[in-house]
């Protein structure tokens, strides 16, 4: 039997259906337990929507529905806060390369990064402004949302999306004029000056002239022999500079090797990051690559996170090291502290001849176990139960969700097949959505919203795995808070299983997103089931 389509149901809920077509959708909806879970959804949505409404009437609310307005509220400070936490549970617990430790938010090496970029941005040396300007830019947007939090009662909602969005625009944007420019080859000719912001997209890149702005480009290989007055941003396979750059240098690249100078900071993230004997930077300088060798000459502080690192060239202030290998030859010169991370004393090499005018301390790491350490099981706990709770307001707000579930091997391995392409395909299209500073907004969200895909795919799995070990005859929070608490144990020790905890993580994953991608597909089309 076919069953009415969503707007059908829409209409029902409101009351504004025939004597006739209520009667049949009332007995319809008495052997199709798909269609009363959306029916409920339906109406909880209608609910939620009249208590906005009717916030911004002339009326004040009656208390019960404050009250309502106020769960909800909670309900979603909740839901975010858990997202958080499960998305810090993930980060914190990931472990990544030493090149690309400073993927992790939650890491060191990050936050380091940050407080680097926000010192290498500003005229003003002073080390405190590694920590004052990351906080002042978080304070001031966190009182702008705060603001529009209170002023909602009055501006209308569609004008504080509008202006959120100015924010974020203002944020991505550059302030300066733009210039682009594409093709399979792009050069900026000797004798010709661009007196605006470049933006490139090319497979490659020379820049024999002057560039008066910023330059950003996006290519397999970039060749700076020319000028540029503003900050370098680049995003190719390999870039060479070997003019002058008179502001700063941001390289997400496979190779970085600077012969010219950058008279500002460098930052490179990269496989390999070379500064060579007639190189010059002239401020700060961090290195997040596989290997760095420095032969040439930086003004003030070097930070590498590497595999590798071997320094023969001039440090104007501090050297600071976390890294696998570290090696100094003659004749290299560091004027201030040496400051080494390593896992064993004697890969850190000194040879004799090196001048290092301050302290120097080398600081052994001990890796341990993770399976040794108790904190391991107290945070694997706290996101247990914060995965608990998630899944109890997903029972209570949203229980079409459930009714998605696979039942089936069937089932199961079109869910499999989908969540793989969700998993794979949304990053590679917030990627090519963020080359374009338009698309950069959307490109967070799309972001966002995968990886909020990705943590509702285990707590769905479990669900699927509660509906098959505890078979709960209804999706409600009381019959199911104990079968997804039991289920969602389950998977946390499946996906916390040495050798093949990750394996079995990946696959809850693409499971958990396809059933993901089915229950919001099912809300941009009618249900229709035979």
């Amino acid at each position: 039997m076919n069953c009415f389509s969503e707007l059908d149901y829409s209409i029902y809920v409101d009351g504004e259906s025939s004597s006739e077509q209520s009667r049949q959708i009332g007995l319809h909806l008495q052997g199709c337990e798909r269609c009363r879970v959306l029916v409920d959804v339906l109406r909880s949505e209608s609910l939620l929507l009249s208590l906005l409404v009717g916030s911004e009437g002339e009326e004040f609310a009656p208390a019960p529905a404050s009250r309502s307005v106020v769960g909800w509220s909670i309900a979603a400070l909740l839901v975010v806060a858990m997202g958080w936490q499960a998305v810090a549970s993930w980060l914190r617990t990931l472990e990544l390369p030493a090149a690309v430790s400073w993927l992790n938010p939650l890491s060191t090496d990050f936050w380091w990064n940050v407080g680097s970029g926000a010192v290498f941005m500003s005229d003003m040396p002073a080390p405190n402004m590694a920590v004052v300007t990351p906080l002042a830019g978080f304070a001031a947007l966190g009182i702008v949302a705060l603001g529009l939090w209170f002023m909602r009662r009055w501006i209308p909602h569609t004008m504080v999306a509008a202006m959120s969005l100015l924010v974020v625009l203002a944020i991505a944007l550059p302030g300066n004029a733009l210039e682009r420019r594409k093709g399979n080859m792009v050069t900026v000719a000797r004798g010709e000056t661009v007196n605006d912001t470049l933006l490139v997209m090319a497979q490659d890149v020379d820049v024999d002239g002057v560039i008066n702005g910023d330059l950003i480009v996006f290519g397999r290989r970039v060749s700076i022999t020319g000028s540029v007055k503003g900050d370098v941003i680049s995003f190719s396979r390999n870039l060479e500079l070997n003019g002058t750059v008179a502001g700063n240098v941001y390289s997400f690249s496979q190779s970085l090797r600077i012969e010219g100078e950058a008279q500002r900071s460098v930052t490179g993230f990269s496989q390999t990051v070379e500064l060579p004997t007639q190189g010059r930077v002239g401020a700060d300088m961090v290195a997040f690559a596989e290997q760095a060798t420095l032969d040439g000459s930086v003004q003030r502080d070097v930070v590498t996170f590497t595999e590798s690192t071997s320094v023969r060239g001039k440090i104007g202030r501090n050297l600071r090291v976390y890294s696998d290998r570290v090696a100094l030859t003659p004749p290299a010169q560091i004027t201030g502290d040496f400051n080494a991370q390593v896992h064993r004393r004697e890969r850190v090499q000194i040879a004799e001849g090196v001048i290092i005018a301050g302290k120097t301390d080398v600081h052994i790491k001990q890796v341990r176990n993770r399976y040794e350490r108790p904190g391991f099981y107290i945070w694997k706990v706290i996101t247990l139960i914060g995965a608990w709770l998630v899944g109890m307001l997903l029972v209570t707000f949203f229980p079409a969700a459930f009714g998605f579930l696979p039942k089936t091997g069937s089932e199961l391995g079109k869910h499999a097949l989908i969540g793989f392409l969700v998993v794979v395909a949304v990053p590679v299209a917030a990627c090519i959505l963020a080359v374009t500073l338009v698309g950069l907004p959307l490109a967070l969200i799309t972001f966002v919203l995968w990886m909020l895909a990705l943590y509702l795919a285990k707590i769905l799995v479990a669900a699927t795995a509660a509906q098959r070990l505890f078979q709960p005859t209804v999706a409600t929070p009381r019959a199911m808070a104990f079968p997804l608490l039991a289920s969602l144990l389950l998977v946390w020790i499946a996906i916390n299983l040495p050798y093949i905890g990750g394996l079995l993580g990946f696959l809850v994953c693409i499971v958990g997103a396809g059933i993901v991608f089915h229950w919001w597909s099912s809300r941009v089309k009618p249900v229709v089931s035979t």
